[in-house]
């Protein structure tokens, strides 16, 4: 999920905003569109990864931490 996709789940209730994620303690994989470049270069450089499945996040985070 990108943090970006946060600005399009605010919620207005009761005057109140909030962001509804139904994830409890389960853990994230949270990525910042700025960070994905980067990662891509570093990815690029390394000659031991091509051929390679490569996953990226800037953090893993459970719905309590986000809160």
């Amino acid at each position: 999920m990108y943090y970006e996709n946060f600005c399009t789940m605010i919620n207005l209730k009761n005057d109140k905003y909030f962001i509804d994620l139904n994830i409890g303690g389960s853990l994230v994989p949270l990525v910042a569109v700025s960070d994905i470049g980067k990662m891509a270069a570093k990815i690029f450089s390394c000659p031991e990864l091509i051929g390679k499945e490569v996953y990226v996040s800037s953090c893993h985070l459970n719905g309590y931490d986000i809160a």
